[in-house]
């Protein structure tokens, strides 16, 4: 389940950076993105990346890194998939993102 955490946070993290341009957001909303909401969802992203680094190391120790480039990589083309194709279905996900990382957060801690 951490596993699973560290995916999701490093998910968040890279959909995080991708509505902070204002292409992909006006893309995923309709709107562009102002300076202010683009600065603090940079900063969330980078939480959220930190956190998914942290939680790899600390649950797999050296391998821990390795872990961090592949949930990175998986992230990064899954968005990227998105965005491409199906930009509408990102903000469903947007929404679900938040609830996905709580329920698995109480279940890793079980």
């Amino acid at each position: 389940m951490i596993q699973l955490l560290a995916f999701l946070f490093c998910f968040t993290s890279f959909t995080g950076f991708a509505l902070a341009k204002s292409s992909h957001y006006k893309s995923v909303f309709g709107v562009r993105v102002d300076a202010k909401l683009s600065r603090h969802i940079r900063i969330v992203s980078w939480v959220c990346l930190l956190a998914s680094a942290l939680m790899s190391m600390w649950h797999q120790f050296g391998y821990g890194s390795i872990l961090l480039c592949g949930y990175m990589a998986v992230s990064v083309m899954c968005l990227a998939l998105l965005l491409s194709y199906m930009p509408a279905k990102l903000r469903s996900l947007i929404y679900l993102l938040p609830g996905l990382l709580v329920i698995t957060a109480v279940l890793a801690l079980l």
